[in-house]
């Protein structure tokens, strides 16, 4: 019988009024995209006013997080990378003490060309979204033709240690559930972790391209060597016989996921925003800040919005 094992992290100083902790803060830098993703949620983000933040603000508005016990950060988009300022933006995070890691979710294009110098910059480790690899498919679902260019990618970032390098498959119903195997195969020997993620209920896809990765977690366990929960949403990473590690996000109708979130979100034009499935309790931080209203005032409005969080799934 596989033993698993719980992962632990130190402890921190806010939670929220269900006890949570805030560890994590997940950035959207920009709306913009260079592919066309047609199950993308846009980090839960609607407003589509032209309305970026500056990288002094983004730091600015991640030093108060830190301040407030947020130690990771995960930047995102749209495509980060399409931003000309995203080394500079990595900096000044970078410069932030209590931020121990900054990681970035990209879809790889552009990652070939960035990758040494978002290195250079502190960027610790990317995610890379790749639901294929099949050329035909991954060109259906992505609306470009671009495999290539993202495979090259991932290995340039393997090679600047931009490390561990996530792959970010989102499962789909009837268009890549059937290739799971295939990219546990293709991971193999790759030093990456095949992350395996259910499709979430934003969008008119959900219901047709859902799929439920319950039983694939019942046969990854049978294949494992060792099994490891972490303490964020309580994901299980399996360590398989063939050397490959596949992590799975498991986040519909679970109450488990919900109860261990340690994330709060910024939106790319300045909202706090508490949990990607809810849009009626964002908090507007961008607008204070460029008042110039204290910090003091501003970590009060992030406590406010810390206090707001609720697990979705109960």
């Amino acid at each position: 019988m596989i033993s698993i094992t719980v992962e632990s992290v130190g402890g921190l100083e806010i939670k929220d009024s269900y006890g949570r902790e805030i560890t994590n803060l997940r950035i959207s830098v920009t709306r913009n995209c260079n592919l066309r993703c047609e199950y993308c949620h846009h980090e839960g983000e609607k407003d589509n006013k032209n309305n970026t933040m500056t990288s002094d603000e983004i730091a600015k508005i991640t030093s108060l997080a830190a301040k407030l016990g947020v130690e990771k950060v995960k930047i995102t988009g749209g495509e980060p990378l399409l931003r000309p300022d995203i080394t500079e933006i990595i900096k000044k995070i970078r410069e932030i003490k209590e931020i121990k890691e900054i990681s970035m979710t990209t879809n790889g294009v552009l990652l070939n060309v960035k990758a040494a110098e978002l290195k250079k910059a502190g960027l610790n480790r990317v995610n890379v979204s790749l639901d294929t690899i099949n050329p035909v498919k991954y060109k259906n679902i992505t609306g470009v033709d671009a495999l290539k260019k993202v495979k090259e990618g991932i290995e340039k970032a393997v090679k600047e240690n931009l490390t561990p390098v996530k792959i970010n498959m989102v499962i789909l119903k009837d268009i890549n559930s059937n290739e799971i195997e295939t990219m546990i195969e293709w991971a193999q020997g790759k030093h990456v972790i095949l992350q395996l993620i259910e499709l979430i209920p934003l969008g008119r896809l959900y219901q047709q391209y859902y799929y439920n990765l319950k039983e694939v977690e019942n046969k990854l366990l049978l294949t494992s060597t060792r099994v490891v929960e972490r303490e964020m949403q309580k994901r299980r990473k399996y360590y398989l016989k063939s050397g490959v590690e596949v992590e799975v996000v498991r986040p519909n109708h679970n109450s488990e996921f919900c109860a261990n979130c340690t994330r709060i979100r910024l939106t790319s034009n300045g909202y706090l925003k508490p949990c990607l499935m809810r849009d009626d309790n964002l908090q507007d931080i961008l607008t204070p800040l460029r008042r110039g209203e204290s910090e003091d005032q501003l970590l009060e409005l992030f406590k406010k919005t810390i206090r707001m969080r609720e697990p979705y799934y109960k």
